[in-house]
């Protein structure tokens, strides 16, 4: 059963998968085969001439801390490549447990060097493979193909924002100030992120440039060195605000910085007209959770699992 290299001229086929099969999964609703199989990398499953089998994958590359590379328990490159499962879709009659895993391995492969295809300096070339999602029939699968459940996301809503009456944002430090993200901070913005979260979720630069065009992002600094950041997104007709992102460098931690941006947002997303706003954390970042409940976002009930796997050039 060769798995190969998607190409357009399947794009009907595998419409045909996610419309018509039994287990499907897509971070892109509706699914829209050309546009995957021209922007990210994908494979199908063949046989006897058939599709059997469709999977998508999306990666990023990221650096790692130092931090990060001790934790390694070979010398690796400092380039991190994320690879993220978007979208796989079987046909009725086929075996999830065995074919999710087939297919996974197919498409890492084409985005993965062979050891020799690196440079001499480079050791092995780190890559994370991320799943998040709840199809709980990916789950003993992605386990077979080597993922396991490291972290739980749990989301948030404070609701009836319109409704609140928000106290006034007193600065913890009258050295301190608010003001929005110009391009030139990204840099440092993309260092802080990379301080205070694990490589499963901080962002690179690439990512920061995406998000400063699409968010709304404001800068707190303290003696005039950037200390943390927000970002910020509406829904269209602004209704809905999404709290995307709430970073403190740790150097600047226990000061307040994250309530005072934090207020700061729910003031923004009030003044535009959001009767309410989002937000998901990690079940286990206890002060993000108790900073979040203490302004009166309560949780929706949702927990999503995080599979991930740590792979090096060589497997």
């Amino acid at each position: 059963m060769p798995i190969v290299p998607a190409d357009l001229t399947y794009a009907r086929e595998v419409a045909n998968l996610f419309a018509h099969g039994k287990n499907s999964y897509g971070i892109q609703h509706p699914v829209e085969p050309s546009s995957l199989i021209s922007s990210q990398t994908s494979v199908i499953g063949l046989e006897n001439g058939k599709v059997w089998g469709f999977l998508s994958i999306d990666y990023n590359d990221i650096r790692l801390a130092s931090s990060e590379q001790a934790a390694q328990s070979v010398v690796m490159d400092p380039i991190c490549r994320r690879i993220y499962l978007t979208h796989v879709a079987l046909a009725r009659g086929r075996s999830p447990y065995e074919d999710v895993a087939e297919l996974l391995s197919g498409a890492a492969a084409q985005i993965l060097p062979n050891q020799s295809q690196l440079k001499p300096t480079s050791n092995k070339m780190n890559s994370l493979l991320i799943w998040y999602g709840d199809q709980r029939w990916l789950i003993a699968p992605l386990e077979k193909a080597g993922l396991t459940i490291t972290e739980r996301i749990e989301f948030f809503v404070l609701a009836r924002l319109q409704r609140r009456t928000l106290p006034p944002i007193n600065f913890p430090k009258p050295d301190i100030r608010l003001r929005l993200a110009q391009q030139d901070d990204l840099d440092r913005l993309a260092q802080i992120d990379a301080s205070v979260f694990t490589p499963i979720w901080h962002m690179a630069l690439e990512q920061l440039k995406e998000v400063w065009t699409t968010h709304r992002i404001f800068v707190a600094e303290v003696d005039e060195e950037l200390a943390g950041y927000s970002a910020i997104a509406f829904t269209a007709d602004h209704e809905q605000a999404h709290l995307a992102r709430l970073a403190v460098d740790q150097r600047f931690q226990g000061m307040g910085l994250g309530r005072y941006l934090l207020f700061d947002v729910l003031y923004s997303a009030q003044r535009q007209g959001a009767m309410a706003i989002t937000l998901n954390t990690q079940t286990d970042n206890l002060p993000a959770r108790q900073l979040y409940r203490s302004v009166g976002f309560r949780r929706t009930g949702n927990i999503l699992p995080v599979m991930t796997q740590w792979r090096s050039s060589d497997g």
